[in-house]
């Protein structure tokens, strides 16, 4: 009986790995995702036609046989596919596969008496059974040789990319150092233009409390001149007092500022005295 059988199912289990193989080596999952679904549900198939071939052989022997054709054509047209898309390794494929598709017409043929018995005829599927290995090897190889020149590539692109990004960070670092010694310019050079002005404006100040000073020094002594002479009434002494009192207050509020100024820069000396709450609130009261 597994005499009978055994042809038939070893030819189903072959097809069974080779759609396998086709769909791995091809990556038809990625390079033709509709083929690969075809190509999934016939893998899975032929299992079934072996167990077929085993219960009911007579009856399912020419329907396998023409699916078996099918499913070779099949993967032919996918190594076709594959090739039109410029997948590297279905060459390869196509090819190997190719010579088996051949060897098989040409058994075929010498089995219908198209041709006659020879050499090739009797050796065909042991020749290109060969010659797909090899070709199948050279696949492998072109793979391995492929795989290698990717990894290559990758090196050098990250390489590459981070010689890149070592030259973008010391341009950065040069950017960097030159906008830092510009601002470090030009905060020196307005350093020294406050500094410019704050001796401006001392030398402003000092000038104004000078100038301001002289008058009101001759307006202070201007009360006492008046009393030295024995001219004044009692209503212009009291006049005379508050001028004289006015002016020595003003003379005070510019001495003043000249303590202000140490005190904005920390260069005053604190001299504590007492003072009359009481004056001073006469004084404002005399004034309003």
């Amino acid at each position: 009986w597994w005499s009978t059988v055994d042809v038939m199912v070893g030819f189903c289990f072959t097809v069974f790995f080779a759609l396998g193989f086709m769909r791995n080596m091809l990556n038809t999952q990625h390079v033709a995702p509709r083929l690969d679904s075809i190509a999934r549900l016939l893998t899975w198939s032929m299992p079934l036609c072996a167990v077929g071939v085993m219960l009911a052989q007579p009856l399912v022997i020419q329907p396998l046989t023409r699916f078996i054709a099918v499913v070779a054509m099949f993967i032919l047209a996918t190594g076709i596919v594959c090739a039109w898309r410029r997948e590297r390794v279905a060459y390869f494929f196509l090819a190997a596969f190719g010579l088996l598709c051949l060897a098989g017409v040409l058994v075929v043929a010498r089995s219908l008496g198209v041709l006659a018995p020879s050499f090739w005829t009797e050796n065909a599927l042991r020749i290109s059974s060969g010659l797909e290995m090899l070709l199948l090897a050279f696949a492998l190889a072109d793979r391995f040789n492929v795989m290698r020149q990717e990894k290559v590539n990758a090196q050098r692109a990250a390489i590459a990319t981070q010689q890149r990004l070592v030259e973008t960070l010391q341009n950065s670092e040069r950017e960097l150092e030159q906008r830092v010694a510009l601002r470090t310019a030009e905060l020196d050079q307005k350093n020294q233009d406050l500094r410019h002005a704050i001796a401006s404006r001392e030398d402003v100040e000092r000038i104004a409390r000078h100038d301001i000073k002289t008058p009101l020094g001759s307006l202070a002594a201007g009360p006492g001149l008046l009393r030295a002479g024995g001219d004044t009434s009692p209503h212009g002494e009291v006049i005379l007092g508050m001028m004289e009192k006015a002016a020595n207050r003003a003379l005070d509020m510019v001495n003043l500022s000249l303590d202000l100024y140490q005190m904005e820069n920390g260069s005053y000396v604190f001299h504590p005295r007492a003072v009359h709450l009481s004056e001073i609130l006469q004084s404002v009261v005399h004034d309003l």
